[in-house]
């Protein structure tokens, strides 16, 4: 069994004294794990920072096994934002959220367009409300998208709290009943709706 495709690194850890176990999001075939032999070297070590996009080869005897990869280095994102902290957070809270919530082998192309994209935006100041799109985008894709439009009570659109039970926003005006879920600050602004994009990044991002 073997496949060839472009993918993001999600994570690597140490197994056994010189290789390493890699995750990846890869295009077609979703948060996909395998071995690299000789990982732990200092020479590969550069290439298997979380958030570098690399071409993957992996194949095993069977499917359902571990396998083996060959990476090969195709972006290192992280590369021009080494010496911004802030950056470097929001790059390693995508990774580990992909990884966590994601289920294994499961294609998902869109969620890897959209990290693809925030990951290219070139201007700092674009990332934070970017980052919120995405991270919106990614409760959407496993079914807990959130109607910010307007209220979900009375249908005011301005001074939305956020209702992460209610999967809406209900405004602040009092409602004819009492609100029960808990609500906190919205964290969106309209900077998320202008931060230049193209409209394809865009698409991808929500």
């Amino acid at each position: 069994m073997e496949w060839k495709d472009e993918g993001i690194v999600l994570s690597a850890r140490p197994h056994g004294e010189t290789a390493m176990i890699v995750t990846l999001l890869t295009a077609a075939h979703g948060c996909h794990a395998g071995l690299v032999h000789g990982g732990q070297s200092r020479r590969r070590q550069s290439l298997l920072q979380a958030g570098n996009h690399v071409e993957a080869r992996w194949n095993a005897r069977l499917t359902d096994h571990l396998g083996n990869y060959t990476l090969e280095p195709l972006t290192a994102f992280a590369a021009p934002w080494l010496s911004d902290p802030e950056i470097l957070a929001l790059l390693a809270s995508a990774t580990t959220i992909i990884e966590a919530s994601l289920p294994e082998r499961q294609p998902m192309p869109r969620l890897f367009d959209s990290l693809i994209a925030l990951f290219s935006l070139p201007d700092r100041s674009l990332w934070a409300p970017a980052y919120i799109r995405w991270e919106m985008g990614v409760l959407e894709a496993l079914g807990y998208g959130m109607d910010l439009s307007c209220c979900a009570l009375t249908g005011p659109r301005t001074a939305l709290p956020l209702s992460v039970r209610a999967q809406a926003a209900p405004s602040r005006k009092r409602p004819p009943r009492p609100i029960t879920a808990s609500c906190c600050p919205c964290p969106l602004s309209c900077a998320a709706t202008q931060c230049g994009m193209r409209a394809t990044s865009c698409k991808a991002l929500t």
